[in-house]
């Protein structure tokens, strides 16, 4: 038994597109509220403990112990923290 005269869907076909169109979409909406909960825990557990002065550490010594790369000034990313590979003279340029 089709939907009407002129389509070849059959009722069960309509139905099951429908019923998997739902189930996609309730498991989904499922796993998003999962992946919220989930990153609320972790911005609850480490939300400020990343702060400017600790992200200009990282970098610095980043920068020390690869003196090649150039590595990003956390107060302005325009500037670059180099470190001179021979006498370690660090300089934001």
């Amino acid at each position: 038994m089709t939907i009407t005269p002129d389509t070849q869907v059959t009722i069960g076909v309509a139905l099951t597109c429908i019923a998997t169109a739902v189930t996609c979409t309730w498991t989904l909406a499922r796993k998003w509220a999962k992946l919220e909960d989930q990153m609320d825990a972790l911005t609850d557990k480490f939300g400020d403990s990343y702060t400017l002065t600790r992200a200009c550490e990282v970098a610095l010594r980043h920068a020390i112990e690869n003196p090649t790369h150039r590595v990003p000034d956390p107060r302005d990313p325009r500037r670059v923290i180099s470190v001179n590979e021979h006498s370690r003279d660090i300089r934001a340029s």
